[in-house]
């Protein structure tokens, strides 16, 4: 993940940007903390859409999932990865009376190879990087979506309570893709944002 965030901030600078806004999805928002924290004022703000420093519960702090679904779930990527791009699309998806959604995210995993994929499967989900979410001085806005199978908002909470400068705006919709699912409510939301932003 130190390697992405590293690869980030190259663009970045070949890019010559001063302080531009991020806006990452799931593990991308660990990827840009990642990234602040190595270079700190990179950005102006960033915008992450459902993230999450650790998808795995621990004590009181509610992530998701058990270790060992995680641990059934890599199996089964492993053993056969096409299984699993149809397990893990439904439910990152949801969404189903709307099933050309999952259709599109299922053909979106089988255009990866299944080694690199597992690979960044294991980086993501066994992470924890809530003390360094926790370090981050750059102002982030969260948008949630109120039933996410993948993420739950007891996630947006805790970072909401952790982080220096945080907030959260939920989605009144499902799935962990709200971008793909509900587009023009992400958009609506992260122009609100930065509206206030550029006021303020």
């Amino acid at each position: 993940m130190q390697g992405y965030a590293g690869d980030l901030l190259d663009v970045i600078e070949c890019l010559n940007l001063q302080q531009p806004y991020l806006l990452s999805h799931s593990a991308s928002g660990s990827i840009g903390v990642l990234a602040e924290l190595t270079s700190p004022g990179t950005f102006k703000r960033m915008l992450m859409i459902s993230p999450s420093p650790r998808y795995i519960n621990d004590g009181n702090y509610q992530g998701g999932f058990e270790k060992e679904d995680v641990d059934s779930l890599l199996e089964l990527m492993e053993e056969n990865y096409f299984q699993w791009a149809n397990v893990m699309a439904a439910q990152a998806m949801k969404n189903e009376q709307r099933p050309e959604l999952a259709e599109r995210l299922i053909r979106s995993f089988q255009q990866a190879r299944p080694d690199i994929m597992l690979a960044f499967a294991r980086a993501i989900l066994y992470s924890d990087y809530r003390e360094q979410y926790a370090r981050v001085d750059c102002p982030v806005s969260i948008l949630q979506t109120t039933d996410d199978s993948i993420v739950p908002m007891t996630v947006a909470d805790y970072l909401q309570a952790h982080m220096r400068q945080c907030t959260v705006q939920t989605i009144a919709a499902s799935g962990h893709y709200p971008q793909l699912s509900h587009p023009a409510d992400v958009v609506e939301q992260v122009r609100h944002i930065l509206a206030k932003e550029i006021h303020e």
